[in-house]
């Protein structure tokens, strides 16, 4: 499968007519629903059956608390403030995922008082349950070229740049508005499995269009392989109410495009919807792009809280360095140029952080 797909060479169409119709539209809307605080749901579910849930709450730009959960089970939480980040693990088993093999000996380094009386390291620290607070370890929330992340790589930061991701999308592939009496829908029904808002109703849809599907007979540049993308796959709908954003539903669905693929392909064995993911990922790896997996992805935001979010306090923590965990630490650029964190009130037990309990659920 992947020599066949090697031999395409092709050179994807730009937007069609009516693409773009409702773009700016939309990108207006994600710009004004971005800086609003608000508690969210995100769920993450490839088609590995491993369901990874984050609920939490941004308060601003420069904080926000969050907790993940591995298919139920509460893993870790994370509070952001300015430049400052705390984290505890409630599966302390599950660190070792986390950690950034080439730092891991910073964070097993062994940690003083300021009058020289020894602590645990942040590593013993986290694997005990503790909080531990990086002064300067909040991630950035603006994606770099320099640092590499695919989704699925850091949930958290993929559930708190959701907007962001679908802003990059939009862009560059437009947006329609949902009809359901179109002549020509944006998904074929038999496919289109987001919820449907009849005419007139408050809540409006946009959806982002499927690029069209290469094809093996498609001739480009001499040696260039193109292979199918995630934009060949992605189905990606929008909800919005009273010119907000309230849901993002995104399914990258390979399984629907088999035969197109075995098709525009000229492939005559049959093979599964994993062996073609791997196939196309490994010509894309070849590459140097990006490579994708199969997944649903939901995102519900309500903005009723007036919660706001605080650093756990020093007789609940420990201060250290938390840049042995990915795209955390010091060498992330600061947040702010505040010059330091502020702390207001303290995580509760249990999954509550200042005073207020992260929703499990929210309503559509």
């Amino acid at each position: 499968m992947c020599i066949l797909l090697a031999t395409a060479v092709t050179g994807l169409s730009a937007c069609g007519e009516g693409e773009d119709l409702h773009k700016e539209e939309l990108l207006r809307i994600i710009a004004a629903t971005r800086p609003l605080a608000h508690e969210f749901v995100y769920v993450d579910s490839p088609n590995t059956g491993t369901e990874l849930r984050v609920v939490g709450l941004v308060e601003d730009a420069f904080r926000f608390k969050a907790r993940l959960s591995v298919n139920g089970t509460p893993v870790k939480e994370e509070v952001a403030v300015d430049d400052a980040l705390g984290v505890r693990f409630l599966d302390p088993g599950k660190i070792g995922l986390f950690v950034d093999e080439k730092k891991a000996g910073e964070g097993a380094k062994p940690l003083k008082t300021a009058d020289g009386k020894p602590l645990p390291s942040a590593i013993e620290a986290l694997q005990a349950g503790r909080w531990v607070v990086d002064p300067t370890g909040a991630p950035s929330l603006v994606r770099r070229a320099d640092i590499k992340r695919l989704e699925g790589e850091d949930p958290v930061l993929d559930a708190l740049t959701v907007l962001d991701y679908v802003t990059r999308i939009v862009e560059a592939n437009g947006a329609v508005r949902y009809n359901k009496d179109a002549l020509e829908p944006t998904y074929k029904p038999k496919e289109d499995r987001f919820p449907k808002p009849s005419q007139g109703a408050e809540v409006k849809r946009y959806d982002v269009p499927l690029r069209r599907f290469p094809k093996a007979s498609d001739q480009g540049g001499t040696n260039v392989v193109i292979v199918p993308g995630v934009e060949n796959f992605r189905k990606l709908a929008v909800f919005v109410k009273d010119g907000r954003i309230i849901e993002v539903r995104e399914d990258i669905d390979v399984a629907s495009r088999m035969d197109d693929l075995r098709r525009n392909f000229d492939v005559e064995t049959q093979f599964t919807v994993e062996q073609a993911v791997n196939a196309i990922n490994d010509v894309r790896k070849s590459k140097g792009e990006d490579v994708f997996r199969p997944r649903k992805m939901q995102f519900q935001l309500v903005f009723s809280s007036t919660d706001t979010v605080g650093l756990p306090g020093p007789e609940e923590s420990l201060e250290g360095p938390l840049s042995f965990l990915r795209f955390r630490g010091a060498d992330v650029p600061k947040r702010s140029t505040s010059g330091g964190a502020t702390t207001t009130t303290a995580p509760a037990p249990d999954g509550a952080t200042g005073g207020h309990t992260i929703p499990t659920t929210v309503a559509p």
